[in-house]
């Protein structure tokens, strides 16, 4: 009986069925976060346990940030994906195929010195000083504080985003060339690794294994292809043919 129950949860796990992936408890995303997680992001407060202990609606301001970008680095650093049966070649003819490695976390570890979280700052980006040490700056914006807390994902992706510019080989966008995107920066094309692509690129890819690679729950999946949708249609100067087939081939559905 207990061998064919295993079975039964392969199967499911191998077709998508798996029961979804949750957050752990909080007070154990608390102990990842001062032991591990504060010092792979490194922002600019202090690192405290997170306040576990308050109903979400009197946590402060500074407590949501810190639990929210906790909640985020458990994302980028604990995503359960589906790394079997990777399209066998690249939609650009340059290109290459990868999966997510292990950990984002310790990509974008690789990559940044630092988070500082910004009051003042009018947009999200990344900076690196003259000493060569390079941070990504977040705003308040980016953490939705007048919503209910999110999960993280879509604080992990701007992370990517920002983390790309600042190496291992930095890159810098190009103006868009979309309807509507007049001012603004994109990315030339898309891109199926996460080394060589732009930081527009990067992340949309990130997010679209998110959508049809991970058991995060369905709700988190929406707002996370809704990203790449946007993405592909104002930041990326790149035919709707490859758009659309980038879109066929991660998102499962035509843009």
């Amino acid at each position: 009986m207990k061998r064919a129950l295993l079975f039964i949860l392969l199967v499911a796990s191998a077709h998508g069925y798996a029961e979804d992936q949750t957050l752990p408890a909080c007070d154990v995303l608390s102990e990842l976060w001062v032991t591990k997680y504060y010092d792979k992001l490194y922002p600019n407060w202090e690192k405290e346990p997170l306040e576990c202990a308050k109903p979400e609606s009197e946590l402060t301001s500074w407590e949501k940030v810190s639990i929210i970008t906790a909640r985020a680095a458990y994302v980028l650093d604990q995503t359960i994906f589906d790394r079997t049966n990777l399209p066998a070649e690249p939609i650009l003819y340059y290109g290459e195929i990868k999966a997510p490695p292990a950990s984002m976390l310790d990509w974008i570890y690789d990559r940044s010195d630092g988070i500082v979280y910004d009051l003042k700052t009018k947009n999200t980006h990344a900076e690196r000083k003259r000493n060569g040490t390079g941070y990504v700056h977040l705003r308040p914006e980016d953490y939705h504080l007048d919503q209910p807390m999110e999960m993280g994902i879509g604080l992990a992706g701007q992370l990517i985003h920002e983390s790309r510019h600042l190496g291992l080989t930095k890159y810098d966008h190009v103006k868009c060339k979309l309807p509507d995107t007049e001012g603004k920066n994109c990315d030339s094309t898309i891109n199926e690794d996460f080394e060589t692509g732009g930081s527009h690129a990067i992340a949309a890819l990130w997010l679209s294994w998110i959508v049809t690679r991970s058991n995060w729950p369905q709700v988190e999946k929406n707002k996370a292809e809704e990203t790449v949708r946007w993405v592909m249609e104002f930041r990326i100067n790149e035919s709707f043919e490859i758009k659309n087939e980038f879109a066929l081939r991660y998102l499962g559905k035509p843009l």
